[in-house]
């Protein structure tokens, strides 16, 4: 046996052993270093700062998981944490390429940046805010997208690999699945019972969608710098 201490917390790990998770890439023994990661292509740094949050989360339902003799039952949890860390990271991803100027992803042709700016502003709608000086101004926001429509757009330009590879339908697949947070389920998404549909390999499926994901961001669509702690 192989053991190895994490928040006063035994689990195993190591050759022979069960590891935190089977995240690649994702060290949830060290949030220090998947925030260094996070923050080198995060555009929102308040985002950044809750999906650190959900990572923190995302650790301790995984060492609950291993320290319980029902593993299973945490499967559901996990699931919907590691589905609302990967929308987090897309509409930020999507917000950067709206917004951003000099920290465009350097990787996307600029024709293809174009396009999808166009695509987020002709969808845009008018809000009225007050302003205590120069009074109600109204100014375009950015549509509420849901999911699927995310994914859609990083679907059309193939963002994310070949439309064959089959990332794009397992993200819509996994968005389903966070939908039945609603125990209802009333759009009927995947199996009737909830311990169907959450299953350990479907969760491996998970980790392996968010591992790839998360390497593309940080390989590919890094930001020209990253923030900086200035308390440091």
């Amino acid at each position: 046996m192989c053991y190895r201490e994490n928040l006063h917390l035994n689990y195993q790990l190591g050759g022979g052993c069960t590891a935190l998770s089977m995240l690649d890439d994702i060290n949830l023994d060290n949030l220090e270093e998947v925030s260094d990661h996070l923050f080198t292509f995060v555009w929102n740094f308040r985002h950044g700062d809750n999906i650190m949050y959900n990572f923190e989360v995302l650790r301790e339902l995984y060492i609950a998981r291993n320290d319980s003799p029902n593993k299973d039952i945490y499967n559901k949890p996990i699931t919907i944490t590691i589905v609302s860390i990967i929308e987090a990271i897309l509409i930020d991803f999507l917000a950067r390429i709206d917004q951003a100027t000099n920290h465009l992803p350097g990787n996307v042709d600029r024709e293809t940046l174009d396009k999808i700016k166009l695509e987020i502003e002709s969808k845009k709608r008018p809000v009225k805010v007050e302003d205590e000086v120069l009074g109600e101004q109204i100014f375009l926001r950015r549509k509420m997208y849901h999911f699927g429509e995310i994914v859609g757009v990083f679907e059309k330009y193939e963002l994310f690999g070949p439309l064959d590879e089959g990332m794009y339908r397992k993200l819509r697949h996994f968005g389903d699945m966070r939908n039945r947070v609603h125990i209802e389920n009333y759009h009927q998404n995947l199996e009737s019972r909830e311990n169907e549909v959450f299953t350990s390999r479907r969760l491996e499926d998970l980790e392996d969608v968010l591992s790839r994901l998360w390497d593309k961001m940080k390989s590919d669509y890094k930001r020209p710098w990253r923030r900086v702690n200035w308390d440091a």
